[in-house]
């Protein structure tokens, strides 16, 4: 409040000298200080909320807030009304019928599709697979029971959405970090530069 009335007054005495400038200045600050806040709050509604200029201010940054509260209102309804997807048994397809499917099959010559940490993988037999960090120590083993798919030469298994009776043994072989990512941003004759990284 006081910023902006500072500009408007300081815009009307730019024609004064310093010294009435300064009295005005003094004077115009005084009146302020004498005022109660329930007096301010009252010119506040008076004259802020009818400035075309000020209104424009609020506008840019409550709008785009309004706006994404609506949006966001509107998923939780859509996702209210969703209704989760029923379970079904997995589909089995045989590739040759008439040759019959081996059980078990070989182990060199199947593989899954497995979900780990919202992320598919297809893993076979002494894959190396890298997933984001994992709370586990180098060699322990772990399970991933989210199988999505398995397939052979004779035959293939489909989840809906998941195999119930199929497993995958993962062991942690190695912990390390990804490359150094440097961040720079710069706005040309503005003088910004950050660097992060």
């Amino acid at each position: 409040l006081m910023l902006k009335f500072g500009k408007l007054f300081s815009r009307h005495t730019a024609s004064l000298s310093g010294y009435r400038k300064g009295l005005l200045t003094r004077e115009f600050s005084d009146h302020f200080e004498k005022m109660d806040e329930q007096t301010i709050k009252d010119y506040n509604e008076r004259v802020m909320h009818t400035d075309e200029r000020y209104l424009k201010l609020v506008d840019a940054w409550k709008k785009p807030l309004e706006k994404k509260a609506i949006k966001k209102a509107k998923k939780a309804e859509r996702d209210a009304l969703k209704t989760p997807p029923i379970p079904m048994d997995e589909k089995f397809v045989a590739h040759f019928p008439e040759d019959g499917v081996v059980l078990p099959a070989h182990e060199n010559k199947i593989f899954a599709v497995i979900q780990l940490l919202g992320l598919q993988h297809k893993v076979t037999k002494d894959d190396l697979i890298l997933i984001h960090k994992i709370d586990l120590d180098i060699g322990e083993q772990f399970l991933a029971d989210r199988v999505l798919m398995i397939g052979t030469p004779d035959y293939t298994s489909i989840g809906r959405p998941f195999i119930q009776s199929a497993k995958v043994y993962l062991s942690v072989e190695e912990k390390h970090r990804a490359e150094k990512v440097i961040v720079f941003k710069k706005k040309r004759r503005k003088g910004y530069q950050k660097n992060m990284g």
